[in-house]
């Protein structure tokens, strides 16, 4: 199989909205465990101080902690940025059968196939996700050097058996 190509500098807003989108997920999960806690305190722990003060203070830690978790994400999405040169440069992603490789101006790697856990097709670029979730790849449909290779980018994935959206 011919290699597929494709060449891409990753902005500040795609890494944000990368860092969003990946951690949109973990604050489901860690809403849903903190109003399962809070309901737990309420419920069991605090019967006999039962008021509404308690209630406000349950529901007001939730909004406080439901709005604060995106803006330290944001926050923490831009230091990262501006502090990895790496982030910021061109790069050239060739995938083939046996892995992604990423060739930049500072820092080259590899990424073997078993490694990837996800990908997930937006609106405008693919989002690969590896190592446990833990890393992230963007590659936006403009970054792809022929037409037919998005398609067959799907193809590749879809032969190696990676959970996908497509």
């Amino acid at each position: 199989m011919e290699p597929i190509i494709a060449k891409n500098k990753l902005s500040r807003e795609q890494y944000t909205k990368m860092n969003f989108y990946v951690s949109r997920r973990r604050l489901l999960w860690v809403s849903v465990t903190l109003a399962a806690l809070f309901t737990g305190v309420y419920f069991f722990v605090g019967a006999q101080y039962r008021n509404d003060s308690t209630s406000t203070w349950i529901i007001g830690f939730t909004i406080f902690y439901l709005l604060l978790f995106p803006l330290l994400v944001y926050v923490k999405s831009r230091r990262i940025y501006g502090k990895v040169k790496w982030m910021g440069e061109n790069k050239t992603y060739t995938m083939n059968d046996i892995e992604i490789r990423i060739d930049g101006e500072t820092a080259n790697m590899s990424i073997q196939w078993p490694n990837i856990d996800e990908v997930v097709e937006r609106k405008s670029d693919f989002l690969i996700l590896a190592f446990h979730k833990k890393s992230a790849i963007v590659l936006p449909f403009t970054s792809f050097d022929e037409p037919g290779d998005t398609e067959r980018l799907k193809e590749l994935i879809r032969s190696k058996s990676i959970k996908n959206n497509f």
